[in-house]
């Protein structure tokens, strides 16, 4: 190779001078195709978009809200005797009473209970209930004993009670008063809550006959015999009545304490004499009528039954609480 050629290929490099680029309509490369202008600012990023299903808002997302879980509401306590009833009848397959009532029946147990009255009664009947009527005819004191059987269909009506044909229907309590842990001959009480009277000559309400000379145990109603007033007649073990007049209503009880028997009309002291008191037999205590010796059918009555009760001695405030209680009840259903 010639001198001269050899030369050339040891020719130094030469850089090209740096030329700025025009900047005014585009970025020029070195081989001449120019770019598009650079942009000064980057745009602001896309906000995402959110659907929120309850308001509508798709501007931004929501944060999601805390869950409350609010506590349950604790089962209600009832009394225990209450409870005792309501066990019971659900054990034996009866409809009990709605919420609401099972409260009040509630709060009658613990109005008794209040003023020493639950533990002196052997029977404690409440008739007047929503439940079906196999409910409406326990002893609330003792449910697995003396449940009322009722004969010759008396009609039973939700929140009404038992109500009789004035012919041949009553209720048997499978009850007498020898067997009574709490009624005893000198010390005693019994009653019955009812809608009114109605009668053309003599019904018996609640109780028994012993016969012509006695005892009874017994509360009738006189119509015909006695005047157009009507009159209220009270036994309790004795063969003597006392007796009110004119025609009473709805709560009616009489007492004996020793040799003094008392009887009242709704809740009020009414009554009271001396009287010899007789010994307690076995005749049957029924409703609707009284049992009379030697037969069952005797003064049927045709009044609605709401309440019955048979047991020791009340005194004068017990009987006017029970009472009281009886009413503020029923009027409450």
């Amino acid at each position: 190779m010639a001198l001269k050629d050899q030369e050339s290929l040891f020719k130094p490099f030469k850089p090209e001078k740096y030329q700025p680029a025009d900047t005014s309509q585009g970025i020029s490369s070195r081989n001449g195709i120019t770019s598009g202008k650079v942009a000064s600012t980057l745009a602001p990023a896309t906000t995402p978009s959110y659907n929120n299903p309850e308001t509508g808002d798709t501007s931004k997302a929501k944060k999601a809200e805390p869950v409350v879980v609010q506590p349950s509401e604790p089962p209600f306590k009832y009394d225990s005797d209450y409870q005792a009833l309501l066990t019971y009848a659900t054990n034996q397959g009866y409809t009990l009473p709605s919420d609401d009532q099972k409260k009040l029946q509630n709060s009658l147990v613990l109005a008794l209970k209040d003023n020493d009255i639950w533990g002196a009664l052997d029977l404690f009947y409440v008739f007047a209930t929503d439940g079906d009527v196999n409910f409406a005819s326990l002893n609330w004191r003792f449910p697995n004993s003396y449940k009322v059987t009722p004969v010759n269909d008396p009609t039973f009506t939700a929140n009404v009670g038992f109500t009789g044909n004035g012919t041949d229907a009553y209720l048997d309590t499978g009850w007498n008063t020898t067997l009574g842990s709490k009624y005893e001959r000198k010390y005693a009480s019994h009653g019955v809550f009812t809608n009114s009277h109605r009668g053309t000559n003599i019904t018996g309400d609640i109780g028994y006959h012993g016969g012509g000379s006695g005892p009874y145990a017994a509360i009738n109603y006189y119509n015909a015999d006695f005047g157009i007033n009507g009159r209220d007649g009270f036994y309790i073990n004795t063969n003597s009545a006392v007796n009110l007049t004119p025609l009473t209503t709805n709560f009616r009880a009489v007492t004996i304490n020793g040799q003094t028997q008392q009887s009242y009309r709704y809740a009020a002291y009414s009554v009271g004499s001396n009287a010899t008191t007789q010994p307690l037999n076995n005749d049957r205590i029924y409703i609707m009528q009284r049992g009379i010796a030697g037969s069952e059918w005797y003064a049927p009555s045709s009044i609605e039954f709401k309440a019955d009760f048979w047991g020791g001695f009340l005194d004068a405030s017990q009987i006017k609480a029970l009472g009281a209680s009886l009413d503020s009840y029923v009027n409450a259903l």
